[in-house]
């Protein structure tokens, strides 16, 4: 069996195309009213009323002003939507104009900008329902958005390419961590350091951090390609050890059959002891 191990990269400097985010953060919100919309109208007023008394509360107190304010609505946005806006503009340290700015900015200042404002949503969402109705709800909006926004991946059908790419000694893995092949079309990897999980740990919620960081993966593999599944039972955000990830190709394996814990355990010394002797 392979084993590989890759840094995870962080204070990484990024460009960060600010309206072109702000349309992304507005079309998921959007979405997501959208979706509560059809499935619970008699909530949506709650939780929008939640949702903006939690953004405005994290912004200063003259920015909050004008977000209330009525005549906020003049650029076109209601005050859901300047609310998500300019929380999103304070966590950047920007409150101008947003017209064709791309920032320079740290990498984990980047996901912070992306993955708040879902988690404040989603968390909104469940204290104005309470958790037995909303955490299904939540699981169900994510899998269909995901199916919206994610095109299958054609060059995948190419079975052969698709996994030599994955062979090729330059294939790095952008949560970092250790890899290990049992072999041509299944692999492991296991992830002791996440980002996102970092950035969730302060705001004390791993139900809500799992939705925003770690539920969607599932979706978002069988999107890319009907042959690929996805299995990860144990997640940093939960408070789990590690993350357990494992890849499955239904072309080559004719179960998807998890990797034991046991294999897990004992795939970080043994792989960190390999790389340091390498």
């Amino acid at each position: 069996m392979e084993t590989r191990r890759f840094t995870l990269a962080e204070n990484v400097i990024v460009d960060f195309p600010l309206d072109d985010e702000i349309r992304r953060i507005l079309s998921s919100l959007g979405a997501f009213r959208a979706h509560l919309q059809a499935e619970f109208p008699d909530i949506l007023e709650r939780f929008e009323t939640e949702f903006v008394r939690v953004m405005t509360k994290q912004i200063p107190e003259p920015i909050a002003r004008t977000v209330l304010h009525p005549s906020g609505g003049e650029n076109g946005m209601d005050v859901v939507q300047r609310a998500c806006v300019a929380y999103v503009l304070h966590l950047l340290g920007w409150i101008d104009e947003i017209d064709d700015i791309i920032l320079e900015i740290d990498r984990t200042d980047g996901l912070r900008a992306r993955l708040y404002p879902a988690f404040y949503r989603m968390r909104a969402l469940r204290d104005v329902m309470g958790a037995e109705a909303a955490i299904p709800f939540l699981k169900d909006y994510i899998d269909r958005r995901i199916h919206e926004i994610v095109e299958p991946d054609e060059s995948i059908e190419d079975v052969d390419r698709y996994w030599d790419e994955i062979d090729d000694p330059g294939f790095q893995s952008p949560t970092g961590g250790i890899a290990a092949r049992f072999h041509r079309g299944k692999s492991a990897f296991r992830i002791d350091r996440c980002l996102w999980a970092d950035l969730m740990e302060p705001l004390h919620d791993p139900q809500i951090a799992f939705l925003v960081c770690c539920y969607g993966d599932t979706a978002s593999v069988e999107a890319l390609s009907p042959h690929l599944a996805y299995t990860c039972p144990m997640t940093l955000v939960e408070g789990d050890p590690f993350c357990d990830k494992c890849i499955h190709d239904r072309r080559y394996v004719e179960s998807v059959d998890h990797p034991s814990r046991s294999f897990y355990e004992e795939l970080g010394p043994r792989a960190q002891a390999r790389s340091a002797k390498a």
